[in-house]
């Protein structure tokens, strides 16, 4: 079995959801802020690749933007932010200052009456660290007969997870019935750098 090429780093991110009977008031898509982007490409300008793809700078620890995403479930509301770089897969504590800092900048896109509710007394929370490549690419590689890697997207999973696996997979099924990948396929690995050969 062969191991993913790229170096891995851990990043913790948190996550929060809001119970709601009545889901009607709620965005019906993804909510996605393009904050993070634009200061992710402001630190690759000045030479800070390590920032890139992450909410607290790995020096100092300070947060330098807002990340965050939500998207209506049937339960309610559920939303994630930060992104930060931890030592191990299990440092999952929760930084209080800093999800109710990612609540507040949700506030800001919510109408009033859902918003009123971001708070830690009356949502729900939980940590997980993911696996980043310290490459900022995504990783997808056999790595035995039938077996195939695919992840780190980062924190670009919610865009790109999909599209990526119906790539992969008719990638797969074209090589098991000896075709070349699609002309399509094709475009797509090239523009979008991810897939391993």
């Amino acid at each position: 079995m062969t191991a993913p090429s790229e170096e891995f780093l851990f990043v913790k991110g948190q996550v929060w959801f809001l119970q709601c009977d009545d889901i009607s008031k709620l965005p019906k898509k993804v909510i996605y802020t393009p904050t993070s982007k634009i200061a992710w490409i402001d630190k690759s300008a000045e030479g800070r690749v390590d920032c890139v793809n992450v909410s607290h700078d790995p020096v100092s620890g300070e947060r330098f933007t807002d990340h965050a995403y939500g998207a209506t479930v049937p339960e309610g509301l559920r939303f994630g932010g930060d992104r930060i770089i931890v030592n191990s897969p299990h440092d999952i504590e929760i930084d209080a200052d800093s999800l109710q800092r990612n609540m507040d900048f949700a506030k800001k896109i919510y109408p009033p009456e859902v918003a009123q509710h971001f708070s830690m007394e009356t949502c729900g929370y939980w940590a997980k660290a993911m696996a980043f490549t310290k490459s900022g690419r995504p990783v997808s590689q056999p790595l035995a007969e039938g077996l195939w890697f695919i992840g780190a997207f980062g924190p670009k999973g919610i865009m790109m997870g999909p599209a990526y696996a119906q790539h992969l997979a008719t990638r797969i099924l074209d090589k098991l019935d000896g075709k070349t990948s699609s002309s399509n396929a094709q475009v797509y690995e090239d523009a979008v750098f991810v897939v391993r050969k």
